[in-house]
């Protein structure tokens, strides 16, 4: 597995950002030291004025990520099925 991507990366432009994801790793180790790990495969930007971003209404617990410093990661579950990962 490759380096993992630094901060920096992740504080650019979201329409910048997007494109080069593609292709990328993610990889969690779990407690048991098993690694879980998937491939993107497709993105989308949004920056936070558009209706869209789900940090445009406000700021809530469950989208508290997207309101931190760039290179974090807010997951949530679109139509109750599919696990989705925003980088922020």
């Amino acid at each position: 597995m490759g380096n993992p991507l630094p901060k920096a990366f992740f504080a650019r432009p979201a329409e910048v950002v997007a494109p080069e994801l593609i292709g990328c790793l993610l990889v969690k180790r779990q407690p048991t030291g098993e690694l879980l790990w998937g491939v993107i495969v497709e993105t989308e930007a949004y920056c936070q004025s558009e209706p869209a971003c789900h940090g445009h209404r406000r700021r809530t617990p469950s989208n508290e990520t997207l309101f931190g410093e760039p290179g974090r990661f807010y997951v949530y579950v679109s139509y109750g099925i599919h696990h989705c990962v925003k980088a922020a």
